[in-house]
């Protein structure tokens, strides 16, 4: 039997990973460190907090970690994000090593980064090798707390493995931090309404993956991964917004060849309403940076986590098909 920790095991990306787990032939007792009284079917619970070293009295027999438990969205500005970013997501996962040091029988340390460790770099197709260019306060609290986890692998052999996952998207979860399944949620929507504008030539490439991606490599990275390696997980290519629009439109049924509108418009648009936002606390229905998000132009390889992992991922229509039925089971289409 394998005894596996998971951080953020109530997360959008750790529910679906303890769902997988549980479901697979060989037994694994799971337990999941949270800093609240949670219930999880299958798992024991252990309360514990990352940013509180002291907190982290984790169980003996521990021989996977799957360190998920993330600060992705703050509402605060300048140093005080940058404060806030790093006390989660550096020095959180700096204590979790620390203690998982301790464990003798520890033979993985799986921690999922982001390739926005890389910062937002466009035009060019990225890999493992490529050089940081990480600049908001996330991007760089993932790139140190990278370099820490390759830095204890170098000088002890701490059994790290890196992911790093591009833009994840899937049935499961529909709050205000799936920045992803929000936009794709609120394309579905207009593309029904046949009131989708694609902004500018729609040709900009999205990095997608599917979930069910990030669990199979994560699971696959427990097996096979390299330590002391990072392996980036996507889909086998990053799509044209066209190409997302028309694939929502098929599994839809509708015939919706796509409104193109150049993007100084609706950007243009977009500080308009937040600036009447501002004043009436009426909701923008877009913003700039949701503007930004869903024309940035970013590629990358995956090649290392399908040579090493065996990485296999499913494409955009089969992953959109599953996100799209889970919308409508829920009846928010």
């Amino acid at each position: 039997m394998k005894n596996i920790l998971i951080t953020g095991a109530t997360g959008f990306i750790g529910k679906h990973l303890v769902e997988e787990l549980l479901k697979k032939d060989q037994k694994y007792m799971i337990y999941a460190l949270s800093r609240k009284p949670v219930k999880i079917k299958g798992v024991k619970v252990i309360k514990g907090d990352i940013t509180k070293k002291q907190s982290l009295k984790l169980p003996e027999n521990i021989d996977t970690v799957f360190h998920l438990a993330a600060l992705t969205n703050s509402d605060k500005k300048g140093e005080e994000a940058y404060r806030e970013f790093k006390e989660i997501n550096f020095y959180g996962t700096l204590n979790l090593a620390e203690a998982c040091s301790k464990l003798k029988h520890l033979k993985k340390f799986i921690f999922f980064s982001s390739v926005d460790a890389l910062g937002i770099v466009q035009g060019k197709v990225l890999d493992e090798k490529s050089d940081s260019d990480a600049k908001s306060p996330y991007d760089i609290s993932k790139y140190y707390a990278e370099k820490y986890l390759i830095g204890k692998f170098k000088k002890e052999k701490f059994p790290v493995v890196i992911l790093r996952p591009t833009m994840v998207y899937g049935e499961g979860e529909l709050s205000s931090a799936m920045k992803v399944n929000v936009a794709i949620f609120k394309i579905c929507k207009m593309v029904k309404k046949h009131a989708f504008p694609i902004i500018g030539n729609g040709k900009n490439l999205l990095p997608l993956v599917h979930v069910s991606n990030i669990v199979k490599g994560a699971i696959l990275a427990e097996k096979n991964g390299k330590k002391g390696e990072i392996y980036i997980l996507s889909d086998e290519r990053s799509y044209p917004l066209n190409e997302l629009v028309s694939t929502i439109a098929e599994i839809q049924n509708i015939r919706f060849p796509g409104i193109h509108v150049p993007k100084f418009f609706i950007k243009t648009t977009a500080g308009v309403f937040e600036i009447f936002e501002s004043f009436t606390g009426f909701r923008a229905p877009i913003k700039k940076s949701a503007v930004d998000y869903i024309t940035q132009n970013r590629m990358f390889s995956i090649a290392k986590a399908k040579k090493e992992l065996k990485y296999m991922p499913i494409n955009l229509k089969q992953g959109m098909e599953k996100t799209i039925k889970w919308f409508r089971e829920k009846g928010y289409l």
